[in-house]
């Protein structure tokens, strides 16, 4: 039994709505737009997020490009964008809103995470 390809559309469909709700997630739960406070200290928490950007950067760049099928890639972006997007979240709720500075950091890091997964590979045709 052989899988339907994904279409394109749907493909950029989910990563469009992936990546809008992203500045949804940081203006509604996150407190809005974080401020740069001179002084201020970046707490060790923030090695996480970037821990899962970075893997989410490999699953693009490295695992992306050797799947044969638009499901299995689909499947990648997928993961890969829940990475990115799971970085946000940490931010969200592990660094503490007295730490404005590190917010700063991590939401442009999740919202180019999210961007780097722009299918364009999605229009390529089956890899034989």
């Amino acid at each position: 039994m052989t899988k339907k390809p994904v279409p394109p559309q749907v493909v950029w469909i989910v990563w469009g709505a992936m990546c809008m709700g992203l500045p949804v997630i940081q203006f509604f739960m996150g407190g809005g737009t974080p401020k740069i406070e001179e002084g201020a200290t970046i707490p060790v928490i923030i090695v996480v997020p970037l821990i899962l950007v970075m893997a989410a950067t490999v699953v693009r760049w490295l695992v992306i490009p050797r799947l044969t099928t638009n499901i299995q890639r689909f499947q990648a972006m997928v993961v890969g964008v829940a990475l990115a997007e799971a970085a946000e979240f940490l931010g969200v709720f592990m660094i503490s809103s007295d730490s404005p500075t590190s917010m700063v950091i991590v939401f442009p890091l999740a919202f180019l995470g999210m961007l780097q997964f722009a299918p364009v590979y999605a229009l390529e045709d089956e890899v034989k």
